[in-house]
């Protein structure tokens, strides 16, 4: 069974935006992508913590063990900072939008929601 566009758009958005589906045969999809979202979210920290772990080591050898110019530690030092805030982040505005779906798409009537 494949979709249309406006289908498609209507599942895309109940998932981004936390908006019901107007038709309950769409709800199918909604749970599908909700499940696809949240095995996305179960990599992010361990992809964190490796990137962490990568720029640990590169910023050991360029800052200190081996000191290169400046630039090479800085950048290293921002990538680390950045995978830092951008985890975290990400697993809260993930976790935001899978809640936001479940409760309008999983609970009450079409009808309901609005």
């Amino acid at each position: 069974m494949g979709l249309s566009s406006s289908q498609r758009m209507a599942v895309a958005d109940a998932m981004n935006l936390g908006r019901r589906v107007p038709s309950d045969d769409l709800l199918p999809f909604v749970y599908g992508l909700m499940a696809i979202e949240g095995r996305k979210l179960r990599w992010v920290w361990p992809y964190a913590v490796l990137l962490l772990a990568i720029n640990t080591v590169w910023i050991y050898f360029t800052c200190f063990r081996h000191p290169a110019p400046g630039w090479q530690c800085g950048m290293f030092v921002a990538t680390a900072l950045l995978a830092l805030i951008a985890a975290p982040l990400r697993i809260a505005w993930g976790r935001r939008r899978l809640r936001n779906a479940e409760r309008a798409n999983l609970w009450g009537s079409p009808e309901t929601s609005l």
